[in-house]
Order: C-alpha cells, then structure tokens, then sequence
C-alpha cells in the first residue's frame, strides 16, 4: 500500500509474470525518473515486457493547482511547466505520461483518474490543508 496526499499513486501491473509495483510518486521521485526505475526493475529483475504492462495512477495534485517556486521549476523541462512572470505551474501528470510512453508502456494501457487532490474537497491535500490525512492505493493478487 502507499500512502498519499498530493502525490502520485501508482500501480503497474505485469499479467504474464504476475507481478505488480505501487509506487508513491512526488515531485521529487518524478525529477529521478522513479517510474523508469520501477519498469527497469519489473523487466530485468522479474523478466516482465512492458509492453504488457499496465499502469493505473490515483488522484493527485494537478498542474491547475500545483504552483511551485523557481528553484522547483528550474529542476524540471520547460514542457512540464505552465506560468507567466513569477508564477510557474507543474505539470507531473504530462510528465508521468511521457516517462510512461518513453518506457513502451501503450497508450490503452494507462488509466489516470482525472481529480485533483487539491480542487477536489473530498480528498487529502496537502497543498490545500498543510497537515491532513492520506489516502491509500492498495495492490494484491488472488
């Protein structure tokens, strides 16, 4: 199970090797290409294909919400940022489909939720709140 606020949940799931990664993917995991490190793993290690693979991500912190410093914006490809003057937005989920896409995985394969967690009362947000709770993404296999 991961936990989260404003970060990404992530399952991927491999159906020939049975085999499944949850993967709790903030900023910071995003800007070290955690999801490649996840694919990479699920193919050397346990012999997966992506190409099989599918990948569900939970609600999360959307670009309409998510404003991020300069400092935070000068880490990340100006194609994931939205602003004008001092205001830069970020865009992971434009990220997370391009890492997503460079590593094979098929397009109807990928399922995003499309709430953010900071509009969207009803969730934890930690942008919204400060110190809130979280809610879980939750993987098993019978």
């Amino acid at each position: 199970m991961v936990m989260v606020a404003d970060c990404n949940p992530i399952l991927i799931y491999e159906p020939y090797i049975r085999a499944f990664a949850l993967i709790h993917a903030g900023r910071e995991g995003m800007r070290k290409s955690i999801i490649t490190h996840t694919i990479n793993s699920l193919v050397q290690i346990h012999g997966g294909d992506s190409a099989r693979m599918f990948v569900f991500v939970g609600a999360s912190i959307r670009k309409c919400c998510y404003e991020v410093k300069e400092d935070v914006a000068l880490c990340f490809d100006k194609n994931y940022l939205i602003g004008k003057n001092d205001s830069h937005h970020l865009d992971l989920i434009g990220l997370l489909q391009d890492e997503l896409e460079k590593n094979h995985i098929q397009k109807d394969h990928i399922e995003i939720l499309p709430s953010c967690s900071c509009c969207q009362k009803d969730l934890f947000s930690y942008r919204r709140e400060g110190v809130t709770g979280r809610f879980g993404l939750i993987g098993a296999l019978k």
